[in-house]
């Protein structure tokens, strides 16, 4: 049986409830129903060479959503402060910015500006971006529409709690007028050169009848790049397209948008990705490769898409920058939401992918350049989501809102359920050290887990085809067989197939399992060591226990390898009749306080002899010191002129004797017994 996980909150066909949509300048109080057919996907060629590496690509079906935190209202934004923490922050239409703390939604807002947010129709709190050393500042920016409808740009500062921002701490760095309560664009993002990129609509209505987004006197309808590093409130850069051209804002890095609803920078490259939401046929995706100086004009409204819109011909004098994805509304489609290029690593497959998706139907796209520089969309995806905004984590795993449900999903990629094919080494002894499994096959993922009997292992994923376990002296104690698999808990995975891992073994057998043999003589076993389970190539240390006293045992080998076949030792045991033993002075019958009563005598008798020397001869004084010498030899246990003391005969003890003969390999350890009888 396999552990199949399957995707959630995930619409294959069906109907979308209605909605009144209130986010973009099409949104009409409508009804939207699914269609079953594909919307087409319009591709306009932009010269950009292919992503290395990314022969392996998501298939449709295959990207899945995970709810990730609930209960927010009217969610169309998400950031991260680059601090390091690993927190998200969820921008709430109506002005307050909730913290994800890795756990769960913290339950008072980071910052709450409803008092101050204007949030019907298309305004509201719009955007957020924290300034790339927030960690040091404590700096962060956001874009709302005021009590007025107008657009403010504003800094704020965290306070000394990491989870709420300072509400006094606002410095206002723009203020900008708005003509009509509709295309306000918000996104706001640091790009690689960490100026600040602010995105304004048209100014609003339809068809933009004040001509703003071709208008470089007006900020509306451009992309704004501005210094919050120098200044007062900012600074312009210099480097920016327009900077000292007569009554054009300087602010201005590009220009002809219509209501760009989130733009992002590729992490890795640079390049600037904005979706930009059309009037009634197109929707789009504008390109900007990093290393451009700016100044692009992506033609609203002299064009909508890659379509003449005002004036209806004639309308590209070759001056214009064409989307590089577009589409049209056919399908239901009517609103689309710029994302993220991803550059996570948990989904290889997805590399380099740009992610976006349409607000009024749910679905996500996936484009990826062609050998010839066209991007190419697939449908990845089919939710009865309204999605407002794409969001990048610290990782660069990406998330989607679910507008109307009011909860933030993380994107993932449905695993394939991988396939085992080999496992290296096959076996190994039992009783041997801590070891790496190599593990070879197919649909492995960062997140795959080696399993050993069904019990989780610490695995390295080093490729799609290879994952290496560390496998721990403990499972390897004993020999026979374990099943190795291979776990992927994300969407789409499951259990692998199994293969049999063989731990081999050894055991100990005797023959005979008894002998009788007489005291002082020798008898002989032949030990084997056969191996179990396969190939046991370790030597086995050969020991016996449990002989009586006086007998020995010596093996010939003294160690085995049982290897491929069994693998032979002679045991020799050899008992002994007689043995000389040392006897003390308690065994001799003579007490040592005795003895020294005789060397004291013959001192007293030295003592005399001096005494009388000048009558006596000389010899008898020899004689004396003589005397004394062997009384001390005597006393010292000397008992003659042999140089070994008196023994006693000893034997081998008669009877009947278990002997346990030990096989030792590493931490493993085999036993086996036969019996000795002495008579």
């Amino acid at each position: 049986m396999t552990e199949a996980h399957t995707p959630t909150s995930v619409h294959l066909g069906g109907k979308k409830a209605e909605i009144v949509l209130e986010m973009r300048s099409s949104f009409r109080s409508r009804s939207f129903r699914k269609l079953s057919a594909l919307r087409s996907v319009l591709l306009t060629a932009f010269l950009l060479a292919p992503a290395p590496g990314l022969n392996a690509q998501v298939a449709p079906g295959d990207l899945l959503v995970e709810p990730l935190a609930g209960g927010l209202t009217l969610p169309l934004g998400i950031a991260h402060a680059g601090d390091g923490s690993g927190r998200l922050f969820f921008v709430e239409k109506g002005g307050r910015v909730m913290v994800w703390d890795g756990a769960q939604v913290l339950s008072t807002p980071f910052l709450d500006l409803t008092p101050k947010v204007s949030a019907g129709g298309e305004r509201g709190l719009l955007g957020l971006a924290f300034h790339p050393r927030f960690r040091v500042n404590g700096f962060f920016y956001v874009n709302y529409t005021d009590l007025n409808g107008d657009t403010v740009i504003a800094r704020y500062r965290v306070s000394a709690n990491p989870s709420l921002a300072d509400p006094a701490s606002e410095v206002m760095l723009l203020n900008i007028a708005q003509p009509f309560a509709n295309h306000n664009g918000g996104p706001l993002a640091f790009g690689p050169d960490d100026f600040l990129y602010i995105a304004l609509g048209d100014g609003g209505s339809g068809g933009d009848p004040l001509d703003h987004a071709q208008n470089l006197s007006t900020l509306l309808g451009k992309l704004l790049r501005i210094d919050v590093d120098t200044g007062s409130p900012f600074g312009i850069p210099p480097t920016n397209p327009l900077v000292g051209t007569p009554t054009v804002r300087g602010e201005i890095w590009a220009y002809g948008l219509r209501n760009p609803w989130r733009f992002s920078f590729d992490r890795l490259t640079g390049d600037l990705f904005i979706g930009d939401v059309g009037q009634n046929q197109r929707e789009e995706i504008s390109f900007q490769n990093a290393s451009s100086p700016g100044g692009e004009n992506y033609g609203w409204r002299l064009m909508e898409g890659s379509l003449c819109f005002n004036p209806p011909t004639g309308c590209n004098d070759g001056t214009l920058t064409l989307p590089t994805i577009e589409y049209d509304h056919n399908a239901g489609d009517c609103s689309v939401t710029g994302g993220f290029r991803y550059r996570g690593s948990r989904f290889p497959a997805l590399q380099g992918t740009y992610l976006y998706a349409d607000f009024c139907t749910g679905r996500v796209w996936g484009a990826r350049p062609d050998g010839t520089g066209t991007w190419v969309s697939t449908l990845l995806l089919d939710t009865d989501f309204n999605i407002t905004t794409f969001g990048e984590d610290e990782e660069g795993e990406l998330y989607l809102t679910d507008f109307a449900g009011g909860i933030i999903h993380r994107l993932v990629v449905s695993s394939p359920l991988p396939q085992l094919a080999s496992l290296s080494p096959a076996n190994i002894e039992a009783g041997g050290p801590s070891f790496t499994l190599r593990v070879n096959g197919t649909g492995f993922v960062p997140a795959s887990i080696v399993r050993w009997n069904a019990a989780d292992r610490v695995t390295t994923f080093v490729s799609p085809t290879e994952l290496r376990a560390d496998i721990p002296a403990g499972d390897i104690t004993a020999g026979g067989s374990a099943e190795v698999t291979v776990f992927t808990p994300q969407p789409g995975g499951g259990t692998s197939n199994a293969l049999t891992f063989a731990v081999t073994d050894f055991s100990l057998t005797v023959e005979p399992t008894s002998l009788s043999v007489a005291a002082g003589q020798s008898t002989s076993y032949t030990v084997t060591a056969t191996p179990q389970f396969g190939d046991f190539g370790n030597q086995v240390a050969l020991s016996c226990s449990g002989l009586p006293a006086l007998a020995s045992c010596v093996f010939s080998p003294a160690s085995l390898t049982p290897d491929d076949q069994p693998s032979t030792s002679n045991l020799s045991i050899s008992t002994t009749a007689l043995a000389a033993v040392w006897i003390d002075h308690e065994q001799r019958g003579l007490p040592p306080y005795a003895l020294w009563l005789v060397v004291w005598v013959m001192i007293l008798s030295l003592l005399r002899l001096r005494a009388r020397e000048r009558m006596a001869p000389r010899p008898s004084l020899t004689v004396a010191i003589l005397l004394l010498l062997a009384g001390f030899q005597l006393a010292c246990g000397g008992g003659g002129s042999s140089s070994a003391p008196p023994a006693v005969s000893q034997r081998t003890p008669t009877g009947t004797f278990t002997i346990t003969i030990t096989g030792r390999s590493g931490s493993a350890v085999r036993t086996t017994t036969t019996t000795l009888v002495v008579q």
